[in-house]
């Protein structure tokens, strides 16, 4: 019984030692990410590529009843908290901070304009799209297309 309770106890000690409070593996943001929160009609899509601490990729917006566009996406990773600018085909930036909560959820605030602006942070999720890859959901020679205007 000692040695059971010994077992126990280091067992205990052992959980309460990981590195992560959540209990979560991190794993890669690579593929592609949905917003979740928003508008009905409006859509915030895009495609992540981490590397190290940092994630970069290209995204595809629709505005309810109204524009689409495209985006490019940089930011930083530091455990489970993403940093994200997003920059819109009009020059439009957007800034996300969030956290992992999950292995393929990131839950946060999206602003938009300069970071220390007034405008309100909105509170937005993104959702991991299950088994996609780069490229899967989204023609990735038409992003390239659709990026290269956007540089002129």
């Amino acid at each position: 019984m000692k040695r059971l309770i010994t077992a126990v106890a280091a067992a205990m000690l052992l959980a309460g030692c990981q590195s992560d409070p959540t209990g979560m593996t991190t794993t890669s943001l690579d593929g592609q990410w949905v917003r979740t929160t928003g508008v009905v009609g409006s859509q915030l899509t895009f495609q992540l590529k981490e590397s190290g601490s940092t994630a970069s990729g290209m995204g595809i917006y629709a505005l309810e009843a109204g524009k689409t566009g495209t985006f490019l996406v940089n930011g930083v990773v530091e455990g489970n908290t993403v940093k994200l600018d997003l920059t819109f085909d009009d020059k439009t930036v957007a800034h996300f901070t969030g956290t992992r909560t999950r292995s393929d959820m990131l839950d946060g605030g999206l602003k938009y304009g300069p970071v220390d602006g007034d405008q309100p942070m909105l509170t937005v999720s993104f959702q991991k799209a299950a088994n996609m890859m780069m490229g899967d959901p989204m023609d990735m020679g038409m992003m390239d297309g659709m990026m290269m205007r956007q540089h002129h």
